[in-house]
């Protein structure tokens, strides 16, 4: 399983998990972070960023869409 210190030792990728983007400067290069465990708020500059939601994805009513071997 991949962990926050994964992504920094393997891939040099600050992760942030347990956070909120509450705001994006894309001409400052700088993102707002909500953590959702202390309530703290921090501007952190960024090379690229990457945002991963973790949203769930659109399952239209078709036929069959909930058979055995379906993807989810």
């Amino acid at each position: 399983m991949a962990t926050e210190q994964t992504f920094r030792t393997q891939f040099a990728i600050d992760c942030r998990t347990r956070c909120e983007v509450v705001g994006i400067s894309s001409g400052k290069k700088t993102v707002d972070l909500k953590n959702h465990v202390t309530g703290d708020v921090t501007t952190e500059r960024y090379d690229k960023l990457v945002l991963s939601p973790g949203a769930a994805p659109i399952r239209p009513p078709l036929p069959g869409i909930d058979l055995p071997g379906s993807s989810r």
